[in-house]
């Protein structure tokens, strides 16, 4: 009887661990802003994102996304379209992709066309700097990461809040990343809003996912779909109100806002 109690009593503790782990303690909502042309600092594109994470998951996404794929769920809200060679489509939103943490290991998606491509990422290695500043009144400390194509990156964390949590794949310091640039700016990202949350983490419910098993494989079907859209859209075309075929203008702009990933 006292060995069942034990084992009831370690259930019940594993069982409410699990029940909590998917809801949220904290959200952080962050303004992103790229340069999507690094020769004409004017182009600004900018949308909110979100991070919601507690001490075992966290999802991390553009709320325009979320909302778009609400939307289509639960058949509310108003949503444009674009016009296509196989009819009207309704319009992704600009800003696309998300990044999922379970224990340890990071999980991202991003878009390739029509579909979404899903792989397993791995935390920046850091190097924390000696400069220090307030950010919305909090203290922070400077660190910088070299990506793999040798793009450098600046992180401002707060010690304060006891995670390893940031933005994108951007994680891994001791305290959350409020602010994320690299070494050029066009790519900012700054928290604009840190409270408390119990929204459940969970992914965006994806219609075309694609699992794949490593970055390299998602960069190689990226390059491929440069060079040649058509393989990762069948037959569609992308037409204007003349019904003129503006699938590679699209494709091109595609790769020029994409710099990001690059």
């Amino acid at each position: 009887m006292i060995r069942k109690g034990i084992f009831l009593l370690l259930f019940l503790k594993v069982f409410v661990c699990f029940a909590q782990s998917s809801k949220a303690h904290v959200e952080v909502v962050y303004n992103f802003k790229i340069i999507k042309d690094s020769m004409n600092k004017s182009s600004i594109q900018e949308s909110e994102n979100v991070l919601l994470y507690n001490s075992n998951e966290s999802i991390y996404y553009s709320k325009d996304e979320r909302e778009y794929y609400q939307a289509i769920t639960n058949g509310g809200g108003s949503l444009s379209t674009i016009k296509t060679s196989m009819g009207n489509i309704i319009k992704y939103p600009k800003n696309r992709g998300q990044v999922y943490r379970n224990e340890g290991i990071i999980y991202m998606t991003l878009p390739l066309g029509f579909d979404n491509y899903e792989f397993s990422e791995s935390i920046p290695v850091w190097e924390i700097l000696p400069d220090r500043k307030k950010i919305k009144n909090i203290d922070c400390q400077l660190a910088k990461t070299i990506s793999e194509t040798g793009d450098v990156f600046f992180a401002w964390f707060a010690p304060e809040f006891v995670t390893t949590e940031g933005p994108f794949r951007f994680k891994g310091l001791s305290g959350l990343i409020l602010e994320v640039y690299n070494k050029n700016k066009t790519i900012e990202i700054s928290a604009i809003e840190i409270k408390k949350s119990s929204e459940e983490i969970k992914k965006i419910p994806y219609f075309r996912l694609v699992k794949i098993e490593n970055k390299s494989k998602f960069l190689k079907a990226r390059k491929d779909f440069m060079e040649n859209p058509y393989i990762y859209m069948g037959e569609m075309q992308v037409l204007d109100s003349n019904g003129n075929n503006i699938t590679r203008k699209k494709m091109e702009r595609f790769t020029k806002e994409n710099v990001f990933l690059n």
